[in-house]
């Protein structure tokens, strides 16, 4: 990660990682000066990073302060791959990761697999803990490429899809489509997709 200034000058550089792959895949302001920065790593525990991965890859996040000083650090998965795509930060400090998943119950993740790779939603609290995870998807395979917050405090979910309907998709998909829903902070779906 680079610091610049306004100018373009390099301030200040720093790395985070462990023994192993790490990506860096979206990062997010938070209120209190902070950053939170996400993505996948297959590391065992050993750099900064303080949790052993569970499977191929897991969802892992720091949250870092001004100085490049890492507050804390969590590692969310199951035994299967995860990925993680995007993140949002909420109203109220709370955060959304999005990615991928092929685990089935285990680990972090409560609910099974719907076909391939599904969508994985996890909601973290401002200190990492883990306030729910879903899944989502129907028979085949879907790729989450964006979570965007909503006005009323909710969010939206894009994705692509390779499912036909059924599971969590209302249409059919011939070879692959776009994928839009709409949740509210629980994590429960609360408009039509498209």
């Amino acid at each position: 990660m680079l610091k610049v200034g306004a100018t373009g000058s390099l301030e200040q550089e720093f790395s985070f990682g462990g023994s192993n792959v790490d990506f860096l895949q979206s990062m997010v302001a938070s209120k209190d000066n902070t950053l939170l920065l996400s993505g996948h790593s297959n590391s065992l525990q050993s750099g900064v990073k303080s949790q052993s991965a569970l499977g191929v890859f897991d969802y892992w996040v720091l949250k870092v302060n001004a100085s490049g000083s890492v507050l804390w650090d969590k590692t969310y998965g199951g035994t299967g791959q995860e990925e993680l795509s995007s993140v949002i930060a909420l109203w109220d400090g709370s955060y959304v990761l999005g990615g991928i998943s092929l685990s089935g119950v285990s680990g972090d993740k409560t609910e099974a697999s719907r076909g391939n790779f599904d969508c994985w939603l996890v909601r973290i609290d401002e200190f990492g803990h883990k306030l729910w995870d879903r899944s989502l998807g129907g028979d085949n395979t879907e790729y989450l490429a964006q979570l965007l917050p909503s006005p009323e405090g909710g969010f939206f979910v894009g994705a692509s899809s390779y499912s036909s309907s059924g599971g969590d998709k209302f249409s059919n998909s011939q070879t692959g489509d776009y994928w839009l829903s709409k949740y509210n902070v629980g994590g429960t779906r609360f408009c039509i997709q498209l």
